[in-house]
């Protein structure tokens, strides 16, 4: 594996996956070590939803409906858990390379961000790929319909289209070619927290 092998608690459930950025010392909660604003952390989620809409249709995929949802505040610190970007469904059957590198957009895109708005540190970075590990999930679902199974290995030695490391690469490829695309429907999702499948589309109209 190329990465750090990791698994997190989230909302009862454990997920597991890998991250490119080593693990970190989380105190009691990811939202808590993020040490982000409430504001920072409700634009880092539209970024990451965002990112996954920006390059699924670039895949082909339909533009979703995308809504901003708060989770519960941490028992003991009293951090609130970053906003959960919660994607439409639908529209015709992409193949695998195409599902996958829209799934590794999200934190790509919140990775991105991170840099460019002057705020990534190695804390906010593992946090948000730690927080995005549900994508990792449904991607190895995804590789197991097909009958391979999801790797993590160097992009330049396992050049496989179930390789995520390689996905994870064509992810930050596309999100920069559409990045005003993405910031632009980053923004309209933080100011309204919801968006329909139409006003998705045409946000993303240009760029992707």
């Amino acid at each position: 594996m190329y990465g750090h092998g990791v698994s997190v608690e989230s909302g009862g459930t454990t997920l597991r996956g890998s991250t490119l950025h080593p693990p970190c010392e989380i105190v009691c909660c990811l939202a808590g070590a993020r040490e982000l604003t409430p504001g920072q952390a409700r634009l880092a989620a539209a970024v990451h939803a965002s990112g996954h809409a920006a390059v699924g249709r670039a895949q082909g995929m339909p533009a979703p409906a995308l809504r901003l949802e708060s989770g519960a505040a941490c028992a003991d610190c009293g951090a609130r858990p970053q906003l959960v970007p919660r994607r439409g469904r639908g529209g015709r059957p992409v193949e695998l390379p195409g599902l996958l590198v829209s799934l590794a957009a999200g934190v790509q895109a919140e990775l991105l961000w991170l840099e460019r708005a002057g705020l990534f540190t190695g804390t906010r970075a593992w946090c948000a790929e730690a927080a995005g590990l549900d994508d990792q999930e449904q991607a190895r679902h995804a590789a197991a319909r097909a009958g391979v199974e999801l790797a993590y290995e160097r992009p330049g030695d396992a050049p496989w289209p179930w390789n995520y490391r390689l996905q994870e690469l064509r992810a930050v490829r596309l999100l920069d070619e559409r990045w005003p695309a993405v910031t632009r429907l980053a923004e309209a999702l933080d100011a309204a927290g919801d968006l329909s499948a139409v006003e998705t589309a045409r946000l993303l109209s240009w760029g992707c």
